[in-house]
This record gives structure tokens, sequence and C-alpha cells, in this order.
């Protein structure tokens, strides 16, 4: 069994193809599953809001985080299909990343789809997740490729 040190060292999701492929497929379904809804729920025949309609009356914040979600799933699958050298700390991001996304935005989006969207939230936790989700992974590959 892998000690503690080992698991936060993330040496464990650098591995052989296969792995690569099947980590990148779990990734970007991970991120699928949550932004197919939020950008569905977004047209204009759905009308279905993720977040309260006090807080994002146009939808706009839905649609963000949506197109996010798109965005870090096909990263999470190109990055992981595409072989390429040792990108330092970027898979560790883009994996924390994404679990990040998924139970912050996952969550709501289930509350949603079960109908019970009682779950506080203020602009300023809106706009500092999505700040965070997009800053981060950016950072991460600017630092990776010596921007």
């Amino acid at each position: 069994m892998p000690s503690l040190t080992e698991i936060l060292s993330f040496d464990w999701i650098e591995g052989n193809r296969l792995f690569s492929i099947v980590f990148g497929t779990i990734m970007s379904g991970s991120c699928f599953a949550v932004a197919v809804p939020t950008l569905w729920w977004f047209l204009p025949r759905q009308r279905i809001w993720i977040f309260p309609q006090e807080l994002d009356p146009k939808r706009r914040w839905q649609f963000w985080f949506g197109m996010f979600g798109m965005g870090m799933a096909f990263t999470n699958a190109l990055c992981r299909y595409i072989p390429h050298g040792d990108l330092g700390i970027v898979h560790p991001v883009f994996f924390l990343t994404t679990i990040a996304y998924v139970l912050f935005l996952g969550t709501r989006v289930a509350a949603v789809a079960l109908g019970r969207p009682r779950m506080r939230v203020s602009r300023t936790a809106l706009a500092t997740s999505l700040a965070l989700f997009v800053a981060i992974p950016v950072s991460a590959v600017a630092y990776a490729f010596g921007l």
C-alpha cells in the first residue's frame, strides 16, 4: 500500500500509455458530465437556473462555468491522449482543478437535477471560484513552459 507521501507526490498519475488514456478519459468524462447539463440548461428553450435566478438572472455565470468545464474536458483528454514530455506540475494541477470543479459545480448540477437547489451561493464565491479555476491551470502551464 502506498504511503501518504507517495500519494501526495502525485507520481501515481504518471503511468504508461494505457493508464494515461484511461485516466484522461475518466477526468474528461467527469468534466463533460457536469458541463453538458450546465450548458444544456442554458439554452433558451430550457431556462433552468443552476444558480439562484436573482443572483444570475441571465445565466451568464452558468454559461461560463459550463464553458470552463468543456475546456477542461478537452484539455484533460488531449493532454493524456497526445504523448509528451514531463510538464512538471501541470498534471497534478489539472487533476486537482478537475476534482474541485466536479465537486463545486457537480454537486450543484446534481441538486438541480434532483429538484433540490437550495444551496446558498454568492457572486463573490462564483467570481472567485471561476477565477481560480482558470488562473491556476493557466499558471501551471505557463510555469511548465517557462513563460
